[in-house]
């Protein structure tokens, strides 16, 4: 009787040793079947661009994860923050990245206009890129959020990785916009580009509208980052289409120029470090 009870027990032990590692299972996430469409749009797309010997072409995962490429989790906001804070990123422990369908959609209404927000697949594609330049690079994945919130332009080992990350995606997209690639790649690279332009023209407005006299007066609370692990997004996307576009660099060197002043009035007499 004894040996069969040990025998049982090494029996479950070996199977529970040997069962694939289930990242939804694991996290406590659970999958969601909202927006699926716009995701498999995403993902179509992006296949065509990624390079074969990167090995990261993407699959949505559904009960396990493949041998190769990149999962995506399509999930709601379980055991999640229903925020922009969660709304994508690596998961620590597999080749994944985590998206909240509903996060993004909620942001894109938020952060965009119109002609943005119709735009929202190749908004959507042009972020898994960045999730896909820090696999590439071999950056770390998380398991919770982690951040600070005041206002700063300090560089730090994480910032540098998130730049990393918008230049895999950035150079990526010029790669198929020159003559050497086909004309579908081209065109999903084009199109990219062009949300990355729309969502860059509203991100300014909106500062201007929302945070008018932090922008009039170059303040912390309109240029500098929130928080110590990503630049602000309207920086990073001028960077981008910067790289993309050299018309985009005269926005950029002002915009930096006014991030990196003192302010309208030198002394900064309206503002501290923290913000208006």
């Amino acid at each position: 009787m004894g040996k069969t009870i040990v025998l049982c027990l090494a029996m479950m032990l070996a199977f529970a040793c040997s069962k694939p590692f289930d990242p939804v299972e694991y996290y406590g996430l659970e999958l969601t079947q909202e927006e699926r469409s716009l995701i498999e749009l995403s993902i179509d797309k992006l296949n065509q661009l990624i390079p074969p010997e990167k090995q990261l072409n993407l699959y949505l995962f559904d009960a396990q994860l493949q041998a190769d490429g990149v999962a995506i989790l399509w999930v709601n906001d379980t055991n999640l923050a229903h925020s922009p804070t969660d709304m994508m990123f690596v998961l620590s422990g597999c080749a994944c990245v985590v998206i909240q369908p509903q996060v993004f959609l909620q942001w894109l209404n938020t952060q965009a206009a119109g002609t943005a927000q119709r735009r929202g697949s190749e908004i959507l594609s042009y972020f898994i890129l960045h999730e896909l330049g820090h696999i590439d690079r071999g950056h770390a994945g998380r398991a919770a959020s982690v951040d600070t919130d005041y206002y700063n332009c300090d560089e730090n080992v994480q910032k540098h990785r998130e730049q990393d990350a918008d230049n895999f995606a950035s150079e990526l997209l010029k790669l198929h916009l020159g003559e050497a690639s086909s004309w579908q790649r081209r065109q999903i690279a084009m199109d990219i580009q062009l949300a990355l332009g729309f969502l860059s023209f509203d991100l300014q407005g909106k500062r201007i509208v929302d945070n008018f006299a932090c922008s009039a007066l170059n303040a912390p609370c309109a240029f500098h980052d929130m928080g110590d692990t990503h630049p602000n997004l309207e920086l990073r996307l001028l960077r981008a289409n910067c790289n993309l576009d050299d018309t985009y660099c005269d926005l950029l060197r002002d915009y930096e120029e006014r991030r990196h002043s003192d302010g309208v009035f030198s002394d900064a007499i309206l503002y501290d470090g923290r913000g208006m």
